[in-house]
């Protein structure tokens, strides 16, 4: 079968989507294993543990874990990820209702924006904690970054075929209460920042230039990006 990468499409009209599941398989199957992403090695009381900074979205050319991780992976008893999305968990009426709204003006200004990376929106269905997710992940896929070929994905997957215990971090409930802004204020300059953005260019931009500082194991480059 004859397979192509993911190719970034930065300037379509609409991003891409990913390749069919069996064409991704084909790809991953017969793709060169890379250690990529920072790994560290934690010893005590006999015991070793790894912790290993991943990205929630990756190109398919670093979905298979090079030998490094998986030695981390074969040694360990228990995988432990933010969240295991196998586990259904169920968020307490959304942890509250939020105070935060979205105005008429930021309304229209998202719909705007949704319709360029040809997003259905409909007002009566956007999260204002939220709003902005779908922007962002479309920038990610126009880059040929998705969530499918992540690292705690496809360790997740490994995990799950030999048998390990997954536990996750974190709850639905605390992540969506950490992300929640503490203020009206705090929303709507979140808001005015990201469309910014992703107008000029420069969240697509920030975007694949965090995942090749990821993959090419540069921590300054990383640490530089985080303080933008």
């Amino acid at each position: 079968m004859l397979v192509r990468a993911q190719t970034q499409n930065p300037d379509s009209s609409c991003p891409p989507t990913p390749m069919p599941l069996e064409h991704q398989m084909a790809y991953v199957a017969n793709a060169p294993a890379m250690n990529a992403g920072f790994l560290w090695r934690i010893e005590k009381d006999e015991r070793t543990s790894w912790l290993y900074g991943t990205m929630h979205l990756n190109h398919i050319d670093y979905a298979k874990p090079g030998p490094l991780i998986m030695m981390g992976v074969h040694n360990s008893d228990v995988l432990a990820i933010e969240i295991n999305r196998h586990d259904r968990q169920t968020v307490a009426a959304h942890v509250s209702i939020t105070s935060i709204k979205l105005s008429d003006t930021q309304l229209e200004k998202l719909s705007k924006a949704y319709a360029k990376d040809c997003l259905v929106f409909n007002a009566s269905n956007i999260s204002s904690i939220g709003a902005i997710n779908p922007v962002f992940i479309t920038q990610a896929q126009r880059q040929a970054l998705f969530s499918g070929f992540s690292p705690e994905s496809r360790l997740t997957q490994i995990a799950l075929r030999r048998g390990k215990p997954i536990v996750s971090l974190e709850t639905l409930e605390q992540q969506i209460a950490a992300l929640t802004p503490s203020s009206q204020a705090e929303f709507d300059q979140f808001f005015e920042s990201a469309l910014m953005n992703f107008e000029s260019g420069k969240m697509r931009t920030e975007l694949l230039q965090l995942n090749m500082a990821w993959r090419q194991n540069d921590w300054s480059a990383s640490l530089n990006l985080n303080k933008i």
